[in-house]
């Protein structure tokens, strides 16, 4: 199981934003059109999130992929949300960061499986794109 975070800092990254060309999930992300679908994860305590399931192609090994984006508090998927919600935040300064959350396992039988126990076991953490203040156990 693989988990990357990038956080940025919101309004104060010129040249470096997390909706962007050049920010890709895998090297040949570009004219490829991966398998892919809109999933509503069960965090418990009645929360859900909402996350891009990618099916990403790898020499001799493919990779089933979970991610999302938070802007404060507030998970998205659709990248024109995002861009929307980052400007709003950033005029009302309603949040200081965003940051892009993958969670990623070997695609096999149960790839899938694996993500949901991760994201079950680690759902107060994973509901806040892993801040620091939130997952210290």
């Amino acid at each position: 199981m693989d988990v990357f975070v990038a956080v940025y800092g919101l309004g104060i990254s010129i040249g470096a934003e997390m909706i962007s060309y050049n920010n890709l999930l895998y090297a040949d992300e570009r004219g490829s059109l991966p398998e892919q679908r809109l999933l509503a994860i069960d965090l418990g305590d009645q929360r859900k999130l909402r996350v891009r399931e990618v099916v990403v192609p790898a020499a001799g090994d493919s990779w089933l992929v979970w991610t999302w984006f938070m802007v404060g508090d507030r998970s998205m998927v659709n990248e024109f949300a995002v861009k929307a919600y980052e400007s709003l935040a950033f005029v009302t300064r309603s949040a200081d960061s965003e940051r892009i959350v993958t969670l990623a396992t070997h695609m096999d039988g149960d790839a899938r499986g694996r993500l949901h126990a991760f994201v079950k076991a680690q759902g107060s953490c994973i509901a806040t794109g892993f801040a620091a203040e939130a997952c210290r156990e």
